[in-house]
């Protein structure tokens, strides 16, 4: 592993932790706080999906549940460090979110 790349890397992690990714955002209404099972997921997806593939990326994606949960399977199955509550949390997050029917413009919430 190349020393640039851990330094990309954690950069990238800083920026993203410090909220400045525009792809991964909590979107509620004015008066409307993200859930505490939003903010997990958000967590979760911070930690271990960004680590691979840019916040744009899962954004655009609009998959049908069952096809959220053979990318999920998939994930784990290369080694993402995914336990299966935290899979199942994932799944619900994205599938609700990120589904065929969802605003085209819709970011992560």
């Amino acid at each position: 592993m190349s020393r640039l790349w851990v330094v990309s890397t954690s950069a990238g992690l800083l920026l993203l932790g410090a909220g400045l990714s525009p792809a991964i955002k909590a979107e509620s209404g004015p008066s409307q706080e993200p859930s505490s099972l939003d903010r997990q997921a958000l967590d979760l997806l911070r930690a271990r999906c960004i680590l691979c593939h840019s916040a744009d990326l899962i954004a655009q994606q609009r998959l049908e549940r069952g096809r959220w949960a053979s990318v999920l399977n998939k994930m784990r199955s290369w080694g993402a460090q995914l336990s299966e509550p935290e899979r199942d949390l994932l799944l619900d997050y994205l599938a609700a979110r990120l589904n065929p029917d969802a605003k085209k413009d819709l970011s992560i919430e």
